[in-house]
């Protein structure tokens, strides 16, 4: 039965929330990048990310302890 429900509707109604989402980032993207100057910062973030490895490896002895 449930199976069955979400196969249906549920599906149905989860294809068009994740198509409206799709959207509408697609939509609010070059709205709020309107500019090619914005991309290079995002670009160039990741960069600095590797200090939050740092934090990942803190955060795996903590379990460990």
């Amino acid at each position: 039965g449930a199976v069955a429900l979400f196969t249906s509707p549920a599906a149905a109604i989860v294809t068009m929330a994740a198509a409206s989402a799709t959207i509408t980032l697609l939509l609010a993207k070059p709205i709020s990048t309107p500019l090619p100057a914005p991309l290079p910062a995002p670009i160039q973030a990741p960069i600095p990310a590797p200090p939050a490895t740092a934090s990942d490896a803190s955060d795996h002895p903590a379990p460990t302890v």
